[in-house]
């Protein structure tokens, strides 16, 4: 057996034998055997920069430095590959706020994934219903920021984020707004709250039903979270179950010092099982009887209607204290009048139906259909 390295070798930073074949890690990443039968052996380039190598009896193994992208999209790679192996449609989805088109832009100028998570929508919509301005709520509060999240998906496209010190985002132009994933709840907004208060606990019946209505009549991907469809009343708070004192003890203590700004009564114990137990929801109030359930229904129903399959674009203009969504942009088939300060609407004009409404003294919204 000739064991003798090829001629010229450089640039070697490790090197690993097997049982009748040798590997040689160089500087650029890249791998050299020499031996018999190694050339099945060598990690493929594919793999992306090799940093550590180890050769076995018939088998080695490759430690590789892959690149954000490189490892995105080998992730989504072998996700198609399992629901090609089920027989399934499976999406991946990015759970990001950075804003970042790149994030479902195609290789090789982007990452390839299905759809992001667009949390500005869901900033702007909860500053203007709750009025809070702290953290990144402060960056939030005007009703053209609702208006340019249902539009464009992100608010901040480069802009100074106050919030963060520094820019974020960028243009999310040419990225389809289906492609954005927006809420108005979901787990990390209200169980990250000091006391997981729902919406249903900090606004009124009106405007949730406001907020579920640019929500789900949107052309963005609409995300719910359980229980918001039927105004759950119980919190979801922060709970955990960990069996390490030190840990458990380490997270308890933590999560009070998140909220220096209120008591330490104040802020749930996650590791006492009554946080978990008040955080469960109560089915019972999900009855056929239940206005805002019947209310989600009937917005599901004309979303399936007239939104889903359609043209997934749309028109927000603001006047005042009122937002005016028209979806699609062109010849709208959805028209959704939404007032952040309870005026009265306009008569219904020639040619529109007024499929739904709701009215109090701080929030009116209008659905009108062809």
């Amino acid at each position: 057996v000739d064991n003798t390295p090829p001629a010229g070798l450089k640039g070697v930073i490790a090197i690993s034998a097997g049982a009748n074949y040798s590997l040689a890690l160089k500087s650029d990443g890249t791998v050299v055997g020499w031996g018999i039968d190694f050339t099945d052996l060598i990690p493929p380039a594919a793999l992306g920069s090799v940093t550590a190598i180890a050769a076995g009896d018939g088998h080695c193994l490759a430690l590789v430095s892959l690149t954000p992208a490189q490892a995105t999209a080998n992730l989504k790679q072998n996700v198609q590959a399992l629901a090609r192996e089920l027989g399934r449609q499976v999406l991946v989805i990015a759970e990001s706020d950075a804003n970042d088109p790149a994030l479902v832009s195609q290789a090789p100028s982007g990452y390839g994934l299905d759809a992001v998570w667009s949390d500005d929508f869901h900033h702007a919509l909860h500053a203007l219903l709750t009025g809070e301005r702290h953290g990144y709520y402060q960056d939030f509060g005007a009703l053209t920021q609702l208006a340019r999240s249902l539009e464009a998906g992100f608010v901040f496209q480069g802009e100074h984020f106050k919030f963060w010190g520094k820019p974020r985002g960028g243009s999310p132009a040419g990225v389809p707004l289906e492609r954005h994933v927006i809420c108005a709840q979901n787990h990390d907004q209200v169980g990250n709250r000091a006391r997981g208060e729902r919406l249903s606990a900090l606004v009124s019946a009106a405007a949730q039903k406001l907020a579920s209505a640019l929500l789900l009549l949107g052309p963005e991907t609409p995300l719910l979270f359980m229980g918001q469809e039927y105004g759950e009343a119980a919190p979801f708070q922060y709970f955990t179950d960990y069996s390490d004192p030190e840990l458990a003890r380490a997270v308890s203590e933590g999560r009070r010092r998140e909220f220096p700004e209120f008591s330490r009564e104040q802020v749930p114990d996650p590791q006492d099982p009554a946080t978990l137990a008040r955080s469960r929801l109560n089915w019972k109030r999900a009855t056929r009887d239940n206005e805002l359930l019947g209310w989600y229904r009937a917005l599901i129903a004309l979303r399936k209607r007239s939104i889903t399959g359609s043209t997934r674009t749309c028109r927000a203009q603001v006047e005042g204290s009122r937002l005016t969504l028209s979806i699609p942009a062109e010849k709208p088939a959805v028209v959704v009048l939404a007032d952040f300060a309870g005026a009265a609407l306009a008569t219904i004009p020639t040619g529109w139906n007024r499929a739904m409404d709701s009215a109090d003294e701080n929030y009116a919204v209008r659905v009108l259909a062809r």
